[in-house]
């Protein structure tokens, strides 16, 4: 009896361990996650603040100070910076502008751009775009797979689908056909 009672008494400890670890880990992990929030929230403002925008650079840090409120006003929130004249063109002319040019210099300006800015989605549909356009299947293979991560099992469970459907229509038609001539 007490040797079950000391079993028993194991296994509600290890349980109760176990949830209070898994606590614990999804704690550690939500802070991270918040701080690497925090840190590219702190990237942006700076950026909008080098820029000239203080008062985006204000929102973006108020934004960063609700998942950190002991976070500390930044020097450079005061400072008043000069507007630089020259304008970097949005992400936007720069696609109208990539698009315009011819599919070789396109294809490595974008495959430049995209070895900077891997996770870039609109460069990586415009680079899919322009390669399917130019009959380039290299790259339509390594931009859809990188697109569309679950292509190839959509692909097969359609397929799948389909003969499912097919085999259950001829099931269907030999029983059918059966019927018809038994009776």
């Amino acid at each position: 009896m007490l040797r079950r009672y000391t079993v028993v008494m194991l296994i509600v400890f290890f349980v109760i361990a176990a949830a209070m670890l898994d606590r614990t880990v999804c704690a550690a992990a939500q802070l991270q996650a918040g701080d690497i929030k925090v840190a590219k929230l702190l990237s942006r403002a700076k950026q909008a603040s080098e820029a000239g925008d203080m008062s985006g650079a204000e929102v973006l840090w108020s934004k960063a100070r609700t998942f950190n409120p002991s976070l500390a006003r930044p020097a450079w929130l005061d400072q008043v910076i000069e507007p630089n004249p020259y304008r970097e063109p949005t992400l936007e002319e720069m696609l109208a502008a990539i698009s315009q040019m011819p599919y070789l210099e396109a294809k490595s300006l974008l495959e430049a751009l995209l070895t900077k800015e891997p996770s870039n989605r609109p460069l990586r549909e415009l680079y899919f775009r322009l390669a399917k356009e130019n009959l380039d299947e290299d790259a339509v293979a390594s931009q859809l797979s990188l697109l569309y991560p679950n292509h190839y099992l959509m692909r097969f469970l359609r397929y799948f689908l389909v003969l499912i459907i097919f085999l259950a229509v001829a099931w269907q038609t030999v029983k059918l056909y059966d019927d018809y001539h038994s009776s």
